[in-house]
């Protein structure tokens, strides 16, 4: 056998073991803790109520009525959203677009602080516009207000993937439909039912899968809504003393089995290939811009204005006035030695090295992707991309499990290494996305010619593959370095005592009153986010026009 044959079932074995690491072992060390009250118990029944507690149902019930309004919701705002663009594009729409996703770059939690800083009698809104302030603070601390904030949060990737399938209807099937004697109604129901609708539904399982894991939200607006969700009485069962392994490990399987069906409904939804379509060039309208940019204004330019507001506030309760502005909280959380410049310099290491780990990884596995059989790389594509099925508190709550474990010698819970491994699995699906397309740049040609010519798997990865796919790989890179630095739910249970991150400096400032110093770190959060997005988008950009 050669010695390419050998290296290739190398490889594949290393990154397999490399994904039950990461994935498996935390998954498996969960089912097992929560599995045990089952095992000790007179039946099974008193052994579920023992490790979930009596209080599971109530959250699970919680958890998809919120999850069930955010998708509603979601689904209204983004599907009417894109059919506005389409119908009716204003001008200036290229402009206008990065508006509407704007809000999917501001962190869920972030978002509902921003919103707990504007609503209420003493809130920015009562202050700025002297009415409306408490029926804001009423409607926000409710089961309703919370779904429309993760709705504000979620409604752009509606947006995306209903805009795609607009863009997907071939509009001479109207014309033909019309010619052969059907209604104008009906030639429009035959020409978008086919892509519209399973797109629609795609995206609603999305977000009802992305809002059945949300942690953020429920954890800042929750407590005061009376709503408690499964990931939240997760944090809670490992936050409280004393910690309750096995209620943690029966509520995080319980909510891991719900997204992972979840998961694979929308796997089942995704797949195919875009078409080039005939669309006619549409008639630009003045009027249909308004609403577009009133969307954009409440879900990114109200807390946006919240939090860079609180940040140059000397103090809250002083309201807008004229002395009441400075600079000292953006000073304050950047100065050298202080806790605010640690967990931002933490948080950067952190993210640089997941980043630069995760694309090694990711195009490792994206090149082995293309050298196994169908059923092998179908088996190794599901067990990469699991963690998007994966809620960042179970994982964490597995992590703890399997790496605080009496027989595990390896010294990685308790240090940020932890972290760095929590951080990885999360983002590693994505990274993955954009190797796999980068790597798929390289014409089948080139490589076919570089083997005839003798040229080695390894050396055809080296000098062509690569040489095309560095633009995406590097937006891969930026992306995850983006979601590593806004990770909340992971970085609360398994960030080691005395050491913080941006996104728990962030709330751990807001929960003890001092929302200036928080919302300082929120703006460098924000803007390094900005930053490094449009630097991956403007590599797309250049890769598209290459």
């Amino acid at each position: 056998m050669s010695v390419a044959w050998w290296g290739s079932r190398l490889g594949v074995a290393v990154l397999l073991i490399v994904l039950a690491l990461l994935v498996l072992a935390p998954l498996g060390a969960l089912a097992h803790e929560a599995w045990l009250p089952v095992m000790s118990s007179a039946g099974l029944l008193g052994g579920l109520e023992h490790g979930l507690g009596r209080d599971a149902g109530v959250a699970l019930a919680d958890t998809l009525r919120l999850a069930a309004l955010t998708a509603g919701l979601s689904l209204t705002l983004g599907a009417g959203l894109a059919w506005l663009a389409d119908a009716a594009p204003p001008r200036g729409m290229a402009v206008i677009e990065p508006l509407l996703l704007a809000s999917f770059l501001i962190p869920p939690y972030l978002t509902a602080v921003a919103w707990s800083l504007l609503a209420g009698p003493a809130g920015l809104w009562q202050r700025a516009l002297d009415f409306g302030g408490v029926a804001l603070g009423r409607g926000l601390y409710t089961l309703t207000g919370m779904a429309a904030v993760m709705a504000l949060h979620l409604a752009p990737l509606v947006y995306v993937m209903a805009a795609g399938a607009l863009r997907g209807v071939d509009e001479r099937l109207i014309d033909c439909a019309q010619v052969h004697g059907s209604s104008r109604l009906r030639a429009l129901w035959t020409a978008y039912r086919p892509s519209v609708f399973p797109a629609l539904f795609g995206a609603t399982l999305l977000v009802f899968l992305a809002a059945c894991e949300e942690f953020g939200v429920p954890k800042v607006l929750g407590n005061y809504a009376g709503v408690r969700v499964l990931s939240v009485a997760v944090e809670g069962a490992m936050n409280v003393w004393p910690v309750d392994l096995a209620r943690a490990a029966g509520i995080g399987l319980l909510l891991a089995t719900l997204a992972l069906v979840l998961w694979l409904a929308t796997r089942r939804l995704s797949g195919g290939e875009p078409l080039t379509v005939h669309r006619r060039a549409c008639r630009t309208r003045l009027w249909s811009v308004w609403p577009l940019l009133l969307f954009a204004t409440v879900a990114a330019g109200l807390p946006l204005a919240a939090i860079v507001v609180t940040a140059l506030q000397k103090a809250i309760t002083n309201g807008l006035q004229p002395g009441n502005w400075t600079l000292a909280h953006l000073v304050h959380v950047l100065r050298p030695g202080g806790s605010g410049l640690q967990a931002l310099r933490t948080s950067v290491v952190l993210s640089i090295v997941v980043s630069v780990l995760g694309t090694t990884l990711a195009m490792l596995t994206a090149w082995m992707l293309g050298r196994l059989a169908s059923g092998r790389a179908r088996a190794l594509e599901v067990l990469a991309y699991l963690p998007q099925a994966i809620p960042g508190v179970v994982l964490a709550t597995g992590l703890i499990l399997f790496w605080n474990a009496r027989w595990n010698p390896l010294p990685v819970y308790g240090h940020l290494a932890i972290l760095a491994v929590a951080y990885l699995t999360l983002t590693f699906p994505y990274a993955l996305r954009y190797a796999v397309s980068g790597l798929e740049q390289a014409p089948q040609g080139l490589s076919h010619a570089a083997a005839v010519h003798g040229a080695g798997p390894l050396r055809v990865l080296g000098y062509i593959r690569l040489p095309l796919a560095w633009p995406l790989l590097l937006a891969g890179a930026t992306v995850v370095f983006a979601l590593s630095m806004r990770e909340l739910a992971a970085s609360i249970l398994l960030q080691p005592p005395g050491t913080q991150v941006i996104s728990t400096y962030i709330y751990e400032q807001f929960d003890q009153g001092n929302a200036n110093d928080g919302m300082a770190m929120a703006v460098v959060g924000v803007l390094s986010t900005v930053i490094l997005l449009g630097v991956a988008r403007g590599l797309l950009s250049r890769r598209g026009s290459g």
